[in-house]
């Protein structure tokens, strides 16, 4: 019985410390992104390609340990992830990345990527160690993540665009990253889902204030 115990709390502070380094290397990486795109050192063609680079690793790795490329991922990759979608994290997030600096402004992208790295990151690991009312929406998360990884991402992204724009736009995309989407048979990652909405919500509000 002591020993199941030990065990138990040894693979849960396993599992506590991987998320804490994912949501470290997704901030981390967000806040490049976002920095690199305003600052057009990147722009949308550069992550096109950046896109399929990493969609052109996540295949290969599946089949052929990469070196380096599979140690990295061995340290942040959760380990179902990494025997059935290696990298899916880091393609999707990718992705939506992506989407928002194409279809979007400069401005939009990078408040928006920007939400993405603060309010996903931030919500999960304040949630998990500090949350006691789960949401309704989702039975693993926390309404104090929510409420914190909102906040944390206003601000992020009020330095690009006005505030309350910001505000709106870090609650609508961290909201709808609760329910599971499904669009036929495909789940809609959150790491697409959140600058996808949080984008549509400036360009929306930008378009409301021109009336």
């Amino acid at each position: 019985m002591f020993n199941k115990i030990f065990f138990f709390r040894i693979r849960k502070k396993k599992i506590e410390l991987l998320e804490i380094r994912r949501q470290s290397i997704h901030l981390f990486f967000g806040m490049i992104l976002a920095m690199l795109l305003f600052f057009k050192i990147i722009d949308g063609f550069f992550l096109i390609g950046l896109f399929f680079l990493t969609l052109t690793f996540c295949s290969l790795i599946k089949y052929a340990k990469i070196p380096i490329f599979f140690q990295f991922l061995q340290i942040f990759e959760r380990k179902k992830d990494l025997q059935s979608f290696p990298g899916k994290g880091l393609l999707f997030f990718v992705l939506g990345t992506t989407l928002s600096a194409i279809f979007f402004s400069r401005f939009i992208a990078t408040a928006s990527i920007l939400i993405l790295a603060f309010g996903d990151s931030v919500s999960h690991v304040f949630g998990r160690h500090f949350g006691r009312i789960k949401t309704p929406f989702h039975k693993k998360k926390y309404l104090e993540g929510l409420i914190f990884g909102v906040l944390l991402s206003t601000l992020a992204a009020s330095f690009f665009m006005p505030f309350y724009q910001s505000f709106l736009a870090s609650l609508i995309s961290m909201i709808l990253e609760f329910p599971t989407i499904t669009f036929r048979k495909f789940t809609i990652d959150d790491n697409i889902l959140i600058p996808l909405s949080a984008s549509l919500t400036f360009y929306l509000l930008e378009i409301f204030e021109k009336f």
